[in-house]
C-alpha cells in the first residue's frame, strides 16, 4: 500500500505525468486481482469447512441466507422507509 499512496502524492503535485497515471492504474488493477484471488479462496476455505459440517446450524443459516437474503430470521433487517 505504500507504494500506491506515494504514487498517488506524485500525480497530485504534478498533474501532467501519464506514466505514473499508468503505474497507479496498474497498481490497481494488481490490487483489485488480489483482491479477488483472496475472497475465492476464504469462500473454498468455508465450502471445504461447510462439507465436513453439513449438519452444522451455521452451515443452514448460511444456506438459508443464500437461498433468500431478505428473509433473514433472527436479525434487524427490516427497513425503515
Amino acid at each position: 500500500m505504500g507504494k500506491k499512496k506515494e504514487l498517488e502524492q506524485k500525480i497530485s503535485k504534478k498533474r501532467g505525468h501519464r506514466d505514473l497515471r499508468k503505474k497507479l492504474a496498474a497498481l490497481n488493477k494488481k490490487i483489485e486481482e488480489h483482491a479477488l484471488e483472496l475472497t475465492k479462496q476464504n469462500w473454498g476455505n468455508i465450502c471445504d469447512q461447510m462439507d465436513m459440517e453439513i449438519s452444522s446450524a451455521r452451515t443452514w443459516r448460511l444456506l438459508r441466507h443464500l437461498l433468500d437474503p431478505e428473509n433473514q430470521v433472527g436479525g434487524s433487517t427490516a427497513a425503515c422507509v
